[in-house]
């Protein structure tokens, strides 16, 4: 590494959001309105009582939590790998990360509506209140699926999240204004620590979050499936970004086609990584038949036996995941051209991003119980409701987070090789 600052390449250039900000805030204004005008909508609608009609509104809100949630910690995952492997090539679009990863502090504030619902029996009443054949069972797990162990795991992982974004974010703007490279070795040194916390909170959160929904459910690399669609996640709305930025002026010196390369890379290799979970995940369940751990996939539409009927109204919900997560974008993403021609890779950046949303989806919403295929589709569009909805939120917050410092990091002693990169 080389310990001298060298940002001349990018002397002059606009790095920060200015006059955009207004017309950037009226859309994720305008966005948040939308989403929650249709969930609230979809909600309302929906065929049945009001405890139904709420916990359409619930799920949705769950699932557009989730979603955007999942892009920050693909952020903060993002950041941290940054220093624990000295990276060069990402330090111009690390504060951008940093930025996604501050997002944290306002999504725990998303989340209170959930401790209200769960609060109130409509999310997460399978353990809050069990009943049916299943609860003893469930009885069985109640020292951990209980509504005050609950709101305070939750809020102990947010506070590890947090944590660790606020500080790497604070310490990269301090080496803004100070030039001290002892900073870049502190971020460096404390990121083994940080991926362990990181690791562990994301798999027990991701457990509480959407696995507990079905109790009686259990799978041991549930939290390493949504890790890797958060980074697919993650990487998709970096890629979006950065090139609403250049479009505007903002990032054109020092983001260039070799960066969006990396990305590109970096967001196949996940929706690889994300299909080699899903696989074996469903795999090794489907192979031991153990009626416990078939059944959530059974209410998914992936049938474990041919008499199955359990997910009828999500079959197609679940084959559509299979082609279009994975098997249209493999061969699309494949070539180096595809992640090299910006306008290409944005287009499969947008497709990637709504086939997570809708991987969100198919995970989340068949908890409200058996429906035919309208009803699941009904289900899906509450659940895009909620996900624009709090990615409008999100995006408020984002936008804030970026006017406070430079987009780039302005005295990153890598950052002369950052600016220099080429891929070979």
């Amino acid at each position: 590494m080389s310990e001298s600052t060298n940002n001349t390449a990018s002397t002059g250039e606009v790095r920060a959001l200015g006059d955009l900000t207004g017309k950037a805030r009226m859309l994720m204004l305008a966005k948040a309105g939308a989403g929650f005008a249709l969930l609230a909508l979809v909600s309302m609608f929906f065929p049945g009582e009001t405890h139904d009609k709420m916990r359409v509104l619930g799920l949705g809100y769950l699932t557009g939590f989730v979603f955007v949630l999942s892009i920050s910690l693909g952020a903060l995952f993002f950041v941290i790998i940054h220093h624990l492997t000295r990276a060069g090539w990402s330090v111009v679009v690390r504060r951008l990360a940093e930025n996604m990863a501050g997002c944290l502090k306002y999504i725990l504030i998303m989340g209170l509506p959930i401790i209200l619902l769960t609060a109130v029996g409509v999310l997460y009443g399978h353990w809050m209140q069990p009943t049916g054949e299943h609860a003893e069972l469930v009885e069985l797990k109640s020292g951990w699926l209980n509504f005050p162990f609950f709101s305070l795991r939750m809020l102990v992982y947010f506070l590890v999240w947090i944590g660790i974004a606020h500080w790497y974010r604070t310490k990269s703007i301090e080496q803004d204004t100070s030039g001290d490279v002892q900073l870049t070795k502190d971020m460096q040194a404390y990121s083994g620590l940080a991926l362990v916390l990181f690791s562990l909170s994301i798999n027990f959160g991701s457990m509480d979050l959407i696995m507990s929904l079905s109790p009686t459910w259990y799978s041991t690399i549930f939290g390493v499936y949504y890790f890797g669609g958060s980074m697919i996640a993650f990487f998709a709305v970096m890629i979006l970004l950065l090139k609403r930025l250049q479009s505007c002026g903002v990032l054109t010196r020092s983001v260039n086609v070799e960066h969006f390369h990396d990305l590109g890379k970096f967001m196949f290799g996940f929706t690889i990584f994300w299909a080699y979970i899903a696989y074996s995940q469903y795999m090794l369940q489907w192979y031991g038949a153990i009626p416990e751990e078939v059944s959530w996939f059974a209410t998914r539409g992936a049938e474990t036996s041919a008499d199955s009927t359990a997910g009828d109204g999500w079959h197609w919900a679940a084959l559509l995941l299979l082609v279009c997560h994975f098997l249209i974008p493999f061969p699309g993403l494949l070539s180096r051209w595809a992640k090299r021609w910006t306008g290409v890779l944005m287009f499969w950046a947008c497709w990637m991003l709504f086939w997570h949303l809708f991987d969100m989806a198919w995970v989340v919403m068949p908890e409200y119980g058996a429906v035919g295929s309208g009803g699941a589709f009904f289900l899906v569009v509450a659940a895009i409701g909620g996900c624009l909805g709090l990615g409008g939120l999100w995006g408020l917050g984002l936008i804030k987070l970026c006017n406070e410092a430079s987009l780039v990091p302005e005295q990153d002693p890598r950052l002369g090789e950052s600016l220099a990169f080429e891929n070979f």
